[in-house]
């Protein structure tokens, strides 16, 4: 009876583990890789602030647009924002229950909007926005080539936000004239895009301020399936040195 019953658990084990892996996996298709903007292992770089003091490390034109590497592609973010309204990336929102992302987000303070741009289209886009409020209006739109792309919005909580437009072209997340604190998901708007995608844009609008709240908002880690894998026949095509990592990434 006892190894019958270890047996059973063992059996349990594995099928939560191939569970658990089959949900990872579930987000792509064939011929795509899920991969993510993840704000913990990358800089977005602003252009002022304590971060460049004394001297600027890029100009403004190179913090409104930045690159980043997505899988085999690259994806670039356009903004257009400037001086201490992006201080870059940053783990000052830790309120990430219920969200798409964990860790460091990009921050950005006061109405703007923020682009990001495939060179290949992607599919199944998921990310959040943090912080909306004091009647902050957050805009979600995206387009595959020229044609709009449903997107579909949903709040964390009830707390003070009303989404209108989710399945629609365009999703809009309102805040009501509440403040949500730094560790608050109340002010969190989940995005979900499961349509193929060239770019996705974030407008904010109506930002209000107080005491306690200078019209910052977040967005957070941003991940989406993307065609190609990286090839599984490097050492055939390129064999490295003994000891050379399998794969070595490397800027011009």
């Amino acid at each position: 009876m006892k190894y019958f019953i270890h047996f059973r658990c063992i059996v349990l084990f594995a099928f939560i583990i191939l569970f658990q892996s089959n949900r990872t996996v579930a987000q792509c298709g064939a011929g795509f890789t899920l991969d993510t903007l993840k704000w913990d292992y990358l800089d977005f770089l602003p252009n002022s602030g304590t971060y460049v003091t004394p001297t600027a490390y890029i100009n403004l034109a190179k913090s409104q647009t930045q690159y980043f590497t997505f899988d085999t592609q690259r994806v670039r973010v356009n903004h257009n924002y400037s001086g201490a309204n992006v201080p870059g990336d940053n783990t000052t929102h830790t309120g990430s229950t219920g969200s798409f992302g964990t860790g460091a987000d990009i921050q950005f303070i006061g109405n703007g909007s923020t682009t990001f741009t495939f060179d290949s289209a992607v599919n199944n886009v998921r990310f959040s926005v943090y912080d909306i409020d004091r009647n902050q209006r957050v805009t979600v739109t995206a387009l595959n080539g020229l044609v709009p792309v449903n997107i579909v919005m949903a709040r964390v909580t009830a707390a003070i936000l009303t989404i209108t437009g989710s399945g629609t072209p365009i999703a809009l997340a309102s805040a009501s004239s509440s403040t949500a604190a730094n560790t608050s998901s109340d002010g969190t708007a989940n995005i979900t895009i499961a349509g193929t995608v060239t770019s996705i844009t974030v407008t904010i609008t109506n930002t209000g301020t107080n005491g306690s709240e200078d019209g910052s908002f977040w967005i957070s880690d941003l991940s989406a399936c993307s065609p190609g894998t990286f090839p599984l026949n490097y050492y055939a095509v390129s064999r490295p040195f003994t000891n050379q990592p399998a794969y070595v990434l490397v800027s011009r």
